[in-house]
């Protein structure tokens, strides 16, 4: 019976963790966001959700390998969780992308200062297998309740401003401006 529950235990684990970096995935991360936004609904309290996409990932991939890519995304990893609050939830979309829910965090002063500290972890120089590696991170912010107040919008609003962040040339922050985004029409509605 024990060998069963360890062996369901290891298949929820799986399902909800991202292999490569046993960090939270795109099915957990949406669980907790919609936790959070309920609460937050419920409270009034705040939150920020961080979208990010490492700078300088691809070309390490391409040239040296995905070993040596993994290697990286796992280091990363490492340095976004280590930089975080026990409270913030770091997960991993896929590939180079990363989000962070970061509950009660809000205000560009706070939010700049979260974002500073993850910049900082991730421009450190990465050892794996002889070669010394430079990423760094585009990190694209959205504060529910000021620009949205349901996952998709938050999510687009965050996405926008770390679109922002990458034109800006990466290694750097940006909080999304412009208000929350127009919530589309239900289909077959003129």
């Amino acid at each position: 019976m024990s060998r069963l529950l360890r062996a369901e235990k290891r298949l929820s684990y799986l399902a909800h963790h991202d292999s490569l970096t046993g960090l939270p995935n795109r099915l957990l991360f949406q669980d907790r966001l919609a936790q959070t936004l309920a609460q937050a609904k419920r409270s009034g309290v705040q939150f920020t959700l961080i979208f990010i996409d490492l700078d300088n990932f691809k070309p390490i991939n391409d040239t040296l390998g995905h070993a040596i890519g993994d290697r990286v995304l796992q280091e990363a990893a490492n340095r976004l969780s280590g930089s975080v609050r026990e409270c913030d939830t770091v997960a991993r979309l896929g590939g180079d992308e990363f989000v962070i829910l970061a509950p009660g965090l809000v205000g560009d002063t706070d939010i700049g200062g979260l974002c500073n500290k993850m910049i900082d972890a991730l421009r450190q120089p990465i050892q794996a297998q002889g070669n010394e590696l430079f990423i760094g991170g585009s990190f694209g912010c959205a504060e529910y309740p000021n620009h949205g107040d349901d996952e998709v919008v938050l999510l687009k609003c965050a996405d926008i401003a770390m679109y922002k962040a990458k034109a800006a040339g990466g290694n750097c922050y940006a909080i999304y401006e412009g208000g929350a985004l127009p919530v589309p029409a239900p289909e077959g509605t003129p």
